[in-house]
């Protein structure tokens, strides 16, 4: 099959959200796969895609229909160049009105000699709701004398990748990219650079909404054997370092053309692994559905507290105390009378918020409320520091927590909040400190969870520096998976719940020769 799959390569050419943890996602064969060749799907909406099949002694395009979790009918979509062509591997713009594919034509000619196998090039051209191409159009990097193959498009629409073998290539096929322009025009070609290409076999790109390039390699670690898929993220044309699909998407066999659809959780690859019905086959991987919660009797709590001069017993009237949820959005407000004392009902139990209390003249404060999954009373007291005194009570707000999304280092705007507090904090005292520790689950890889963690580190201190805070006042450590909180280490099943107890980048604020 692998022989089968190189002959098909050399007749086509000579996209870290985030890491999927695939043990969630039911992988099925799809119905109109045939006893040839099928690959090459690209997303045509929500709920159809096209792909290559042979059909004959060609490859044509085809359009399916998805349904149910499958593929299960399929039309000719466009033979644009007549019968003595092979079609593949399309990428569209979104507005679906141009498409860029990859055409191999037999009898072209290189370097004056008559090809057996024929030229491969990406063309562009319009096309209509019935699939009609128009206006087709070669890039103007195709060359008789190499191969360029299998576009991808970043979701603005200004980048076009591709696999070449063109000069600059570091190996037998690399991975480039080229700017499209305003007007239309295209950049000189760029390679992506060591860290996708070696001096293997590196094609079948495909660029996510988010800048994670999916592309399948011969030649990079960790590979199970022949092609296997592997995933960067491309940021201001800088690539990290290639992460290693998990099984099942990865096999012993051939495994390429991975696409996956963030709006329906659903995703699309191409293997030639045994079972399949064909020389290479399409597969389906999506989403299992999660079992319905029993229903619960609303648990509620009541939060109750004093607005006190810092960390004494005596009652600061007239302070605003806000009640804030998770994100860092505000619930409620209320100013507190004469005898500084608060409340607020019906707070959900199992809940984390935020207390802030403020009054001019005096330094802001904030608390976490991690409230008991239990109906109950939580008191709870509120601490503020006269501005003059340049003081600083540690005890109401010396820690903090910073969530990110799964397998990403981005800033949420929910948890800026809370390091623009904690910045806010260090301005006012300039003897304090910042000090990050930054974990994840055991769900990815080693190397990739210690290579988040400093992601994320690197993140929080360009995004405070940018606010002001001096280097040398924020220490950051990043610890990948190696300190969990509980049993979810390597090889053990856990709930979402669990994994997420690890899963934390926590803070504290402590002066710079004592800690408190």
């Amino acid at each position: 099959m692998k022989k089968i799959l190189f002959i098909l390569i050399l007749v086509l050419v000579t996209k870290v959200n985030a890491q999927i943890d695939f043990n969630k996602y039911d992988i099925k064969n799809i119905k109109v796969n045939t006893k040839g060749a099928d690959y090459g799907t690209t997303f045509y909406g929500d709920n159809k895609i096209i792909f290559s099949s042979s059909s004959g002694k060609f490859l044509h395009l085809y359009e399916g229909n998805i349904e149910d979790n499958d593929v299960v009918s399929k039309r000719i979509f466009s033979k644009p160049s007549g019968e003595n062509t092979h079609h593949s591997n399309v990428a569209f713009t979104n507005d679906l009105k141009t498409v860029y594919f990859t055409k191999s034509i037999y009898g072209k000619t290189r370097g004056g000699k008559v090809l057996k196998r024929g030229a491969i090039a990406i063309y562009k051209a319009n096309i209509d709701t019935n699939g009609n191409f128009s206006n087709i159009e070669p890039m103007p990097f195709n060359s008789d004398d190499y191969d360029v193959a299998h576009p991808t498009l970043n979701v603005e629409n200004t980048k076009l990748y591709f696999t070449s073998n063109m000069p600059g290539t570091l190996g037998d096929n690399d991975i480039f990219v080229v700017d499209i322009n305003p007007d239309g025009s295209y950049s000189e070609p760029r390679n992506l650079g060591p860290n996708v290409n070696t001096k293997a076999k590196e094609m079948f790109p495909f660029i996510s909404g988010d800048d994670i390039l999916y592309f399948s390699s011969t030649g990079h670690k960790d590979n199970l054997g022949g092609l296997d898929v592997y995933r960067v993220q491309v940021t201001n044309n800088s690539v990290t370092k290639p992460i290693h699909l998990n099984k099942p998407i990865n096999s012993n066999w051939d495994d390429f053309s991975y696409v996956y659809n963030t709006n329906t959780n659903q995703g699309f690859f191409s293997s030639n692994r045994a079972g399949g019905r064909g020389k290479d086959d399409i597969y389906i991987f999506t989403q299992k559905k999660e079992k319905p919660l029993k229903k619960e009797i609303a648990c509620k709590q009541k939060v109750r507290g004093t607005v006190l001069l810092n960390a004494t017993i005596k009652v600061i009237p007239l302070a605003t105390v806000k009640l804030l949820d998770s994100q860092g959005e505000e619930i409620k407000k209320i100013k507190v009378g004469a005898d500084g004392k608060f409340t607020f009902l019906n707070l959900d139990c199992g809940t984390t918020y935020f207390l802030e209390a403020s009054k001019d003249g005096y330094s802001s404060t904030m608390k976490t409320l991690n409230l008991p999954n239990k109906a109950t009373i939580t008191k709870i007291p509120l601490f503020l520091i006269k501005d003059k005194k340049k003081e600083v009570d540690l005890a109401s707000f010396n820690v903090g927590r910073v969530d990110f999304n799964y397998n990403e280092a981005k800033i949420l705007k929910r948890y800026a909040y809370q390091l623009d507090l904690a910045i806010r904090k260090l301005k006012e005292n300039p003897n304090l400190i910042i000090e990050f520790e930054s974990h994840t689950d055991s769900r990815a890889e080693d190397e990739f969870n210690m290579e988040l963690t400093q992601e994320r580190i690197e993140a929080i201190k360009e995004y405070m520096g940018f606010k002001g805070v001096q280097p040398n006042r924020i220490i950051g450590h990043a610890y990948g998976e190696t300190k969990p909180l509980n049993k979810c280490v390597n090889g053990v099943e856990c709930t979402d719940e669990e994994y997420l107890l690890n899963r934390r980048t926590t803070f504290k604020i402590y002066e710079k020769k004592k800690k408190s």
